[in-house]
């Protein structure tokens, strides 16, 4: 037969879910213990004709339909926390790190490599170098009383090598060219990682940009700290060149391999202030652009705080209107986290507002609350399976209970012979007859229209004697069927017959009454 939860609204047709086990769910009204009995007493009449039907279990679960708003308000409430929490798990601060290329020198790609690059792919530094060799070279073969004015036209060479405003002839043109490439590089790869965060929950996607950005301040404290050390060696460099040179013009080195050393002394004093010249404009332009990727991050992660912030007051508001009690609450949380897809349900709505997630926040206050009543309609149906799947849990605890129990009795008694003791006075007779039904662990069935008092007393009394004295007490009639009991008062109408047909495995049920 197929498989389904047996609803039973306002008619009598429905589906089974298995013949061992059915779990009807009647709505609360008026005539729902009618319904429930009216269906009883037709399976128990059809199992003539469809034997299989004896096989079937019942139990009347009435639906709280009061109860159902508080639970949707509860179930949004838990659906918010998730949106809020969806765990990050494809990337690591670490890895994104990495990727931009702002991780260790000899890594893959690291920033000041990148930049230090020229268009021939060698390196800045790598050219100063070989410009200084080559001056070291040149400084030997001049003449003691020319290389002081050979050493400023060098000077103002280099100089001008320094500062060219094109890329082909200038380090600091070809550096600004490399800090735009890798700007708009890096940038496009910062948003490519925000643009994949959409399934993370805007709280943990909150700590984790938070988390970036301090590894991003902390990169560009670093990239900083070796700029200013880099301006302190070129400092100290200058100061030694500046120091060196005059004191070889005053004696007058004549051409001696002492006087080539000392002025090699000078041309390494003036290599080493333009190397860390070079290396602190470097550092200072990673610093500008790792500052830039940690104000884009920040930019992100206030928008982010925003929804955060938006989510938080909507929680807030869901949990103040939905409770459910601590029978259904450990089935309930594990339902959402096996049967609910958060991130499906948030794109549903993501299309309902055509409005992404990550612009919840721009909303307006009437667009607001017509999401938390959309998210509302979303969580009644779910409730409405929560509350089943609850019930059909608990439903076959009770029946592995009572396989377990046993209830005392004399020897050699059969189990409907079961000795019952019950006092009553003025009790109504429904009550009457579901205390007998859990003293005896039997079903009992009793139509809605059977109401009034009885009072009985019973000492050890069989339980189909205690029965009989509780049917005369109340004017009943009753029909046994397994261990199923249905009572009915008693009427001078004829019994019911009731119709089956059959459609597509699914069994309509008509009760008819006699004139």
């Amino acid at each position: 037969m197929p498989q389904g939860v047996v609803f039973m609204e306002s008619g009598v047709q429905f589906d089974w879910e298995q013949c061992s086990e059915a779990l009807a769910l009647i709505r609360l009204g008026s005539r729902e213990n009618s319904n429930f009995s009216l269906l009883q007493n037709l399976v128990l009449e059809a199992s003539a004709r469809y034997p299989q039907l004896r096989q079937l279990r019942f139990v009347n679960v009435p639906i709280p339909t009061s109860q159902l708003e508080s639970w949707s308000y509860y179930l949004a409430a838990q659906l918010i926390v998730q949106w809020r929490s969806l765990p990050l798990l494809k990337y690591s601060v670490e890895s994104v790190v990495s990727e931009l290329g702002l991780n260790d020198p000899g890594s893959r790609e690291p920033c000041f490599t990148t930049l230090n690059r020229t268009a021939t792919a060698t390196l800045l530094t790598k050219q100063l170098a070989i410009r200084m060799e080559s001056l070291q070279q040149k400084c030997q073969q001049q003449l003691a009383s020319q290389r002081q004015q050979w050493l400023e036209q060098e000077t103002r060479q280099l100089a001008e090598w320094f500062t060219s405003p094109t890329a082909e002839s200038g380090s600091l043109a070809q550096l600004q060219s490399n800090v735009l490439v890798l700007r708009a590089k890096m940038l496009r790869q910062l948003q490519g990682y925000f643009d994949q965060m959409h399934q993370i929950g805007a709280r943990s996607l909150l700590e984790w940009l938070n988390s970036l950005i301090k590894t991003f301040d902390s990169i560009r404290a670093n990239y900083e700290a070796r700029r200013q050390d880099c301006l302190r060696r070129e400092s100290s460099a200058w100061r030694a060149y500046y120091n060196l040179n005059p004191q070889l013009e005053e004696r007058r080195w004549k051409l001696f391999s002492s006087d080539r050393a000392n002025w090699q002394v000078v041309l390494s004093a003036f290599a080493t202030a333009y190397n860390f010249k070079l290396e602190a404009e470097i550092y200072t332009q990673s610093a500008q652009l790792v500052g830039e990727l940690a104000q884009q991050t920040r930019l992100y992660a206030d928008s982010v705080k925003q929804i955060d912030d938006l989510l938080a007051r909507v929680q807030e508001y869901f949990t103040a209107r939905g409770s459910i009690g601590q029978l259904f609450l450990p089935l309930l949380q594990n339902f959402l986290v096996e049967r609910v897809n958060a991130v499906q349900l948030r794109d549903e709505l993501e299309s309902w507002t055509n409005c992404t997630f990550d612009q919840w926040h721009t909303l307006d206050s009437s667009q607001t609350t017509a999401l938390c009543e959309q998210i509302l309609l979303k969580t009644r149906p779910l409730c409405l399976e929560v509350y089943a799947e609850c019930c059909r849990c608990i439903f076959n605890l009770e029946l592995l209970n009572r396989q377990d129990q046993t209830i005392p009795s004399e020897p050699g008694l059969t189990k409907a012979e079961k000795l019952i003791s019950l006092q009553v006075q003025n009790v109504d007779i429904q009550d009457v007859l579901e205390l007998l039904a859990k003293m005896a662990h039997v079903c009992v069935v009793a139509d809605r229209s059977i109401g009034g008092t009885v009072s009985v007393s019973l000492d050890r009394v069989p339980f189909t004697e205690a029965l009989e004295v509780v049917a005369a007490a109340g004017n009943l009639t009753y029909t046994k069927n397994s261990n199923i009991y249905t009572f009915n008062r008693l009427s001078g109408r004829n019994p019911p017959t009731t119709i089956i047909s059959e459609n597509s495995n699914i069994y309509t049920f008509e009760r008819q009454y006699d004139p």
